[in-house]
């Protein structure tokens, strides 16, 4: 199988703020642009830096400012891929604790940012769509439940404790009704939203499911 260039199946229209910027900026340039994570990135400076949704609710539940600097808090630096690399190789540089990388020229420019679903798009599709099952991909990861009485608070807390960034929210018979994420969390507290409602009234709803052996 023959893989791609890298840098032709990166993202190149990057979603970012600055160290001076405040987090919440980049907050709301996640939930405007439907994205789980931002890019740090500063002229002059070749080490390019990443806020995640999950970062977000975590800094929430340090009692740390919206109002703060990016600066001001620790975040990740983005491993760094040449542009001459294959997608193959990313593949390999993409682990449990890796989930993006950023693709850059000799001089270290930032090009594109590359992450596990631009690889899968780069497999041949009738590879993907009918011998790989969803169970395999998932892994041994479990959802998160909460129930429909559990107020936001207690649901916040328990989505910023799951990886897998929602919630899954369950009836009274255990069957899965509806769902809730980080991002939609971080809009809710943007938006001062009393969190001691009921999740049930902010909940994604219906929720479809599929058995693990779905391919």
């Amino acid at each position: 199988m023959e893989f791609k260039n890298v840098l032709d199946i990166a993202t190149k229209q990057i979603t970012s703020v600055s160290r001076k910027d405040t987090l919440i900026k980049a907050a709301e340039l996640m939930i405007q642009n439907n994205l789980r994570n931002v890019l740090v990135v500063d002229d002059g400076i070749k080490e390019y830096g990443i806020i995640t949704v999950t970062d977000i609710t975590d800094f929430l539940l340090r009692g740390i400012s919206f109002t703060d600097l990016v600066e001001s808090v620790e975040f990740k630096t983005v491993k760094q891929i040449s542009q001459d690399s294959s997608a193959l190789e990313a593949s390999f540089l993409i682990r449990e604790d890796v989930n993006y990388l950023c693709v850059v020229d000799d001089a270290k420019n930032l090009l594109g940012v590359v992450s596990m679903s631009n690889i899968i798009s780069a497999i041949d599709t009738e590879l993907v769509v009918n011998e790989i099952k969803l169970g395999h991909i998932i892994g041994k990861t479990k959802a998160k439940t909460a129930k429909t009485a559990d107020s936001l608070t207690t649901v916040f807390h328990r989505v910023n404790a799951t990886p897998t960034e929602a919630v899954v929210i369950i009836d009274d018979h255990h069957v899965p009704i509806g769902i809730i994420t980080k991002r939609d969390i971080v809009k809710l507290i943007i938006k001062n939203t009393d969190m001691s409602q009921e999740v049930s009234g902010f909940m994604q709803t219906p929720l479809f499911t599929v058995n693990e052996e779905t391919t």
